[in-house]
């Protein structure tokens, strides 16, 4: 297995060998919370309920052919480690101007997988600051990546020039509540307080519902000054062919904060299945948006 290389400006103690691991980081390791695996690291689990399995299973399967991936937004590296195990020939680097996940990312690479993977690479940097040649990138993955900055232009012509000709471009972002989902949420909370002897204003209920979601952890990593998710997707469609794209999570996104911590691995299993239903069935439209696009 590749070992992960994190190219920083300021030196750690974890780039160095001969450093001791301290207690903290040996108790991570036993319980598997270096683990660059989102079956068995349970610091993981959250990831793949965020992301859906649909969504995972497509960019499994359009990075399986890559032979250069980058991610300009990897946190973690998370998400290429994924990609990695299914991709032994690929080099696979990430980019992110936060220090501490990157750390965190290498740390995974000390606990062994079995089987080959990928070569990955982490480096400190800013996606605009970074050189690579161009056309040169079969996959590379905007993943939270638009909503953090002002301007996406910039960030969707760079991600054009280094993609190859005919290369993929993978979207993941939060989207705004449609009309669809606060209207049928704000009249179900309104039949269900009528029930229970309790006037209420549709109209508020409306707001509530969406001031509910605007309260959710994705929109609030959100740049204040970056532009909404509808025109951020409609500049990417601008500049890339949509091959594909699907919306996921609304109940969920609403209901996760009221749930009590202790309690929550119990209810969000069967709050996926209900939200799943609920958007399958038309009911409800997904808060989350991916897309799997082509250069044109």
């Amino acid at each position: 297995m590749e070992t992960v290389a994190v190219t920083s400006k300021k030196p750690h103690p974890w780039e160095e060998p001969e450093a001791p691991r301290s207690p903290k980081v040996d108790w991570f390791f036993k319980m598997g919370l270096t683990a660059p695996d989102i079956g068995t690291n349970p610091a993981l689990w959250p990831f793949r309920w965020i992301y859906g399995g649909r969504a995972l299973r497509r960019l499994k399967s359009v990075a399986r052919g890559a032979r250069r991936v980058l991610d300009i937004r990897c946190g973690s590296g998370w998400l290429l480690w994924e990609l990695a195990k299914v991709a032994p020939q690929a080099h696979l680097l990430g980019l992110d101007t936060r220090l501490r996940p990157l750390i965190w990312g290498q740390l995974q690479s000390e606990t062994r997988l079995g089987g080959s993977m990928g070569k990955v690479e982490l480096e400190e940097m800013d996606f605009l600051d970074f050189q690579g040649e161009d056309e040169s990138y079969d996959l590379i993955l905007c993943n939270l990546a638009l909503s953090q900055t002002e301007e996406a232009a910039p960030v969707l012509e760079k991600i054009h020039r280094l993609l190859k000709p005919g290369g993929t471009v993978y979207y993941y972002e939060g989207t705004e509540p449609t009309n669809l989902t606060v209207e049928h949420l704000a009249s179900y909370y309104q039949r269900r307080r009528r029930w229970r002897g309790i006037y209420s204003d549709l109209w508020n209920l409306r707001r509530e519902v969406r001031s509910a979601f605007a309260r959710d952890s994705l929109r609030a990593w959100r740049n204040p000054k970056a532009s909404s998710e509808g025109e951020l997707f409609s500049a990417f469609q601008g500049q890339f062919q949509v091959m594909e794209q699907g919306r996921f999570r609304s109940l969920v996104d609403l209901w996760l904060r009221s749930l009590p911590t202790r309690f929550r691995w119990f209810w969000l299993p069967i709050l996926i299945w209900v939200d799943k239903l609920a958007i399958s069935s038309g009911w409800l439209e997904g808060c989350r948006r991916y897309a799997l696009a082509r250069k044109l």
